[in-house]
């Protein structure tokens, strides 16, 4: 598989609208009995302070209370929510937002929160259902916009997706984020030059940005400028060491250079950082194959790939050709071997 067959996969794990620090899921917690001396709105309260200092599994607990003290209370139950989805207890989460929707069907926050959980879950359909009625319930909400679309990024509906980049940025034009990933759009509507310009602008807004220089890499491979393009990659794993996907592309770009010695060594590394990179293995293995005619270390490769994704026929025919290869030596081997005697 070549870096244009990875690049979907590749920005499909832009998917992580949640934080990527959030702490693993917790054991289920039990309110303990209620202390007398707090009040519903203290108990919400203290609930909001764990909540904004990522107390998350603390925030669960104080709203039990509040919620014990008044079960129709919308707001405890949208920041539970918001805790459980932290938690990525993701049906939690989407049972307290349906609670806190029943409650208060006309508050845009818990429908733009609730699509932000189907939308890590990659139930895109849903999350845009969810971001449709937040902007109906309020239209001047821009934040809702450029998750919107992601919504339609993932559903493949590109122009629809810039229209929403669009209007994210041009309500706050300093959001980085929203240009990376109007870039993603671009790149795969093949708009190449216009990805490049949107990764340089979210570079200049965040010069710390590793993935931004990862993707301007990409951006610069599809345009054949091969040697800028692996300047991105370079910095971006100065800024970020364990960047696989920026090893994967250096390595694509010295195999374009025919600089395979080179190539392997990023696909190691790169495998190294990510034992189940099966297109990095599939890479690799065939550099081995055609360039340095390693059958048994291409073979290796293809194997480990196949085991790892076992539905991609691309790997399974890689495997295939260096397979007819060697028995093709075999034989010619023999053959040599039969006329000598």
């Amino acid at each position: 598989m070549d870096v244009k067959g990875m690049y979907t996969k590749i920005h499909r794990s832009i998917t992580k609208i949640l934080p990527a620090s959030t702490p693993p899921p917790a054991q289920e917690t039990t309110a303990p009995p209620l202390a007398p001396k707090k009040t519903r709105e203290e108990w919400l309260n203290a609930g909001l302070t764990h909540f904004a200092a990522g107390q998350y599994r603390e925030t669960v607990i104080d709203c039990d209370h509040a919620l014990q003290l008044d079960p129709n209370d919308s707001t405890a139950y949208r920041y539970r929510g918001a805790a459980f989805a932290l938690l990525k207890k993701y049906p939690k989460a989407l049972e307290d937002y349906h609670h806190a929707i029943l409650l208060d069907p006309n508050n845009s926050e818990t429908y733009r929160y609730r699509g932000d959980v189907f939308l890590a879950m990659k139930k895109y359909r849903e999350a845009l259902e969810d971001y449709h009625h937040a902007i109906q319930l309020d239209p001047n909400d821009n934040s809702v916009y450029r998750y919107r679309g992601d919504a339609f990024y993932f559903l493949e509906k590109y122009q629809h997706a810039l229209q929403d980049y669009n209007r994210a940025i041009q309500f706050d034009p300093a959001d980085n984020i929203a240009y990376v990933r109007r870039g993603h759009a671009f790149a795969l509507l093949k708009e190449y030059q216009k990805a490049l310009k949107d990764y340089n602008q979210a570079i200049q807004l965040n010069p710390n940005d590793s993935t931004a220089y990862r993707y301007r890499g990409h951006a610069l491979y599809f345009l054949k400028q091969y040697e800028h393009a692996l300047e991105g990659c370079c910095q971006a794993t100065r800024l970020d060491p364990k960047d696989s996907m920026a090893y994967f592309l250096q390595g694509a770009i010295y195999n374009r250079q025919k600089k395979y010695k080179k190539a392997v060594e990023a696909y190691d590394q790169a495998i190294e950082l990510d034992p189940n990179f099966a297109a990095a293995l599939n890479n690799r293995g065939l550099i081995y194959a055609k360039q340095f005619k390693q059958y048994h270390k291409a073979l290796q490769d293809f194997d480990h790939a196949i085991k790892l994704d076992p539905n991609d026929t691309i790997y399974r025919y890689n495997r295939a050709q260096v397979q007819l290869k060697l028995e093709g030596k075999v034989i010619a081997f023999f053959g040599r071997t039969i006329r000598l005697n």
